[in-house]
């Protein structure tokens, strides 16, 4: 999942940063949707656009951001597709997935 969206991020990384460094890219497989200032803001585009499907939200940075929290911490025992961690240039990455799950909503 999101082997296309990584892909894409990474081929134009360079680009995106030189416009929309620190801003949250929107990508749907080789798609880039835009640059927004907040996460919860880049969600909502998101979603009005594609709606309820996988998409990618990843800020654009130098340096990728590593976030640990445990999952009993944020209610995710049971949800599937929330986080994926991947492996990119010998260095473990968080990627933030959004998924809407009946009885839990993330933002």
């Amino acid at each position: 999942m999101f082997e296309r969206e990584i892909k894409y991020f990474k081929e134009h990384k360079e680009e995106l940063l030189k416009h929309y460094k620190d801003q949250y890219v929107v990508i749907k497989g080789d798609r880039f949707l835009g640059a927004y200032t907040t996460e919860p803001e880049a969600y909502e585009a998101a979603l009005n656009e594609f709606g309820n499907v996988p998409f990618l939200i990843k800020k654009a940075t130098e340096e990728e951001e590593i976030v640990r929290f445990p999952a009993l911490a944020v209610g995710v025992v049971n949800a599937n597709s929330i986080f994926k961690l991947f492996q990119g240039n010998g260095q473990r990455n968080l990627l933030t997935i959004y998924a809407r799950i009946p009885s839990f909503d993330m933002l």
